[in-house]
């Protein structure tokens, strides 16, 4: 069974990665911006060719969109997608700041 509910959280967390807008992205589709917001929430079954206009438009790829990953699988993915481009400063970043929530994780585990 596909779960368009998934389907409309992924392109929402795309769509707002690629800074667009509902409307925005709904001009480049050339739809109306509450059939947008119908998607992103689940509430309607979006073909294949729609989904894949979509992921060209904020820049991924359709298995992206649809793929069956768990949870913590996808958003591990988002993660590495989000960083890809990062300098080395900033990768360095947010390595220390996992690291240190890391040990506080550890130091409050009950």
């Amino acid at each position: 069974m596909i779960n368009y509910a998934a389907i409309g959280q992924r392109v929402k967390e795309y769509r707002i990665k690629a800074c667009l807008t509902q409307s925005e992205l709904a001009e480049a589709l050339d739809v109306s911006t509450g059939y947008i917001s119908q998607i992103e929430c689940g509430h309607t079954q979006v073909s294949l060719n729609r989904l894949d206009s979509i992921a060209s438009i904020i820049d991924t790829k359709i298995e992206n969109l649809i793929s069956d990953l768990s949870d913590k699988e996808y958003k591990e993915n988002l993660i590495l997608e989000i960083t890809n481009n990062w300098t080395t400063e900033q990768s360095e970043l947010l390595f220390n700041i996992v690291k240190n929530m890391d040990k506080y994780f550890c130091a409050h585990a009950e």
